[in-house]
C-alpha cells in the first residue's frame, strides 16, 4: 500500500474528479480528508473511500473557514502528507464573451479556481514545511494552457494555478515538498455518460479514448507517491492528444 500511514487532504473531494482521487488514494492506503462545499457529496465519497476517511465542509473563498478546516484536519490526523486542490469549474450556463459576462461570474470563477487554491495551499503549508515533506497537486485544465473563446476568466484562473505551481516548486523544493499540476482536457460529467456523447468525445482523441476521472486519479496518485519524488514544477496534460491539433490538421 504505497500511501500507508499517509494523510491526504483533497479540496473538491466531493466532485467527480476529486472523488475519484479520494477513492484511489484511500484504496492505496491513505486516510483522506474529503473536503467540499457540498458536505453531503463529501460524506458519500468518504464512505466509498473508507480507510479512516472523513468528510469536511469548506468554502474555499472563506480564508477563516479554511484555517478552521486545517485545524480540524490536523486535530483528527496529526499531519497532512498530500494536498490536492480539485475544486473549481467554469461558469457553464453563464459562459459569455468577456465584454458581456457578469462581474459576479468572473469573481466566482476566479475565487473558486485560483484564490481558493492560493488560500488553502497557504493554510496547509506551515505543517508541511515543519515536517520537511509533502506533495501538492493541482487539478488545472488544458484551457489554462491553450485558452478558449468565451472562457477568458476560467483560462486566467487555471493558467494562474499552473504558474503558481511552478513558482511554489522553486520555493518549496528546499523543504522537501513537490508541487505539480494535472491538466485534463474534456472530461465527461455524470450527465454526459451516454454512448453517443462518449463516442463523440472518442472521435476527437488521437488514441480513441475519453479521459475519465479515474484516469486523472491514477496520474495524481503517481505524483503523490514516492514514485514521483523527482517530479516537480510540471504540468501534465491529459487529453488523449487532443490539444496537439484538430485531427486532420496535423
Amino acid at each position: 500500500m504505497k500511501f500507508s500511514g499517509c494523510t491526504a487532504v483533497v479540496i473538491g473531494g466531493g466532485g467527480s474528479i476529486g472523488g475519484a482521487i479520494c477513492r484511489e488514494l484511500a484504496h492505496n492506503g491513505a486516510a483522506v480528508a474529503v473536503c467540499d462545499y457540498a458536505l453531503e457529496a463529501a460524506e458519500e465519497v468518504a464512505a466509498q473511500a473508507g480507510n479512516g476517511s472523513k468528510a469536511y465542509a469548506v468554502n474555499v473563498r472563506d480564508y477563516a473557514g479554511i484555517e478552521q478546516l486545517k485545524a480540524s484536519v490536523l486535530e483528527e490526523y496529526g499531519r497532512a502528507d498530500i494536498f490536492i486542490y480539485a475544486a473549481g469549474g467554469s461558469a457553464r450556463g453563464d459562459i459569455a464573451p468577456l465584454p458581456v459576462i457578469k462581474p459576479e461570474v468572473i469573481e466566482n470563477v476566479i475565487g473558486v479556481n485560483l484564490l481558493g487554491a492560493i488560500y488553502s495551499t497557504r493554510a496547509f503549508l506551515d505543517s508541511m514545511i515543519a515536517q520537511k515533506s509533502g506533495k501538492i497537486i493541482y487539478i488545472a485544465s488544458i484551457v489554462g494552457v491553450n485558452g478558449m473563446a468565451k472562457l477568458s476568466e476560467y483560462a486566467a484562473a487555471k493558467g494562474g494555478v499552473i504558474a503558481m505551481a511552478k513558482s511554489l516548486a522553486k520555493e518549496l523544493g528546499p523543504h522537501g515538498i513537490n508541487v505539480n499540476c494535472v491538466s485534463p482536457g474534456l472530461v465527461p460529467r455524470p450527465e454526459q455518460m451516454m454512448p453517443e456523447t462518449l463516442d463523440s468525445m472518442k472521435a476527437r482523441s488521437y488514441i480513441g479514448k475519453v479521459t475519465m476521472p479515474e484516469d486523472i486519479a491514477k496520474l495524481t496518485a503517481f505524483l503523490a507517491s514516492a514514485d514521483g519524488d523527482l517530479v516537480t514544477g510540471q504540468n501534465y496534460i491529459m487529453d488523449g492528444g487532443r490539444s496537439l491539433a484538430n485531427k486532420g490538421d496535423q
